[in-house]
């Protein structure tokens, strides 16, 4: 008989996992779901939000969002800053295949009505940086253009990462023209 156990240890490096006992007394939580030989891949989704860690499973009988059920919900749940996510998997006497196609991490926010607006000052500063850049980049061009007589006409034809190119080549003439 098959045992399809899905469930969450937290470690610090310091736990040596129970294979013997499949990690029983060792797991935050724990559920059995039926996901092998389905038409479609099975999906697991870990939440943590609000010191709650809670798993959902869409066993991969359809792709719909809607189809997530609950595999547990554990409160007080404390992770450390810098901690790191693993995903590990065993069959026991079976021999299968545990793929992972996709591991995505998202960081969750309270809903908020408050709206982040630039004060006046921040404004004002974002505007100066800018024209200060602006300004940095027009004299950096011009000492460009002055150095680099009869680029003008490449410049106006081409975008600058061409441009860069082609420097860069005919630099290397240059070099190799000299040797």
């Amino acid at each position: 008989v098959s045992t399809q156990s899905t469930g969450t240890v937290q470690n610090d490096g310091s736990i040596t996992f129970d294979h013997g006992n499949d990690g029983k007394g060792q797991t935050l939580g724990r559920c059995v779901a039926s996901f092998r030989n389905r038409p479609h891949a099975a999906q697991v989704r870990l939440q943590y939000y609000n010191k709650v860690l809670s798993l959902s499973i869409n066993p991969g009988i359809t792709t719909r969002e809607s189809d997530f059920e609950e595999c547990f919900k554990v409160q007080n749940v404390k992770l450390p800053p810098g901690g790191f996510f693993g995903v590990s998997a065993a069959t026991g006497a079976l021999a299968d295949d545990h793929d992972v196609n996709k591991f995505l991490v998202y960081s969750l926010f309270e809903k908020t009505d408050k709206v982040n607006v630039l004060t006046e000052d921040a404004k004002s500063k974002i505007l100066s940086d800018y024209e200060r850049y602006e300004s940095e980049l027009e004299e950096k061009k011009k000492k460009y253009r002055d150095n680099h007589p009869g680029m003008e006409e490449v410049a106006e034809t081409e975008d600058e990462q061409n441009l860069f190119y082609r420097s860069l080549i005919d630099y290397q003439v240059k070099l190799n023209d000299k040797f």
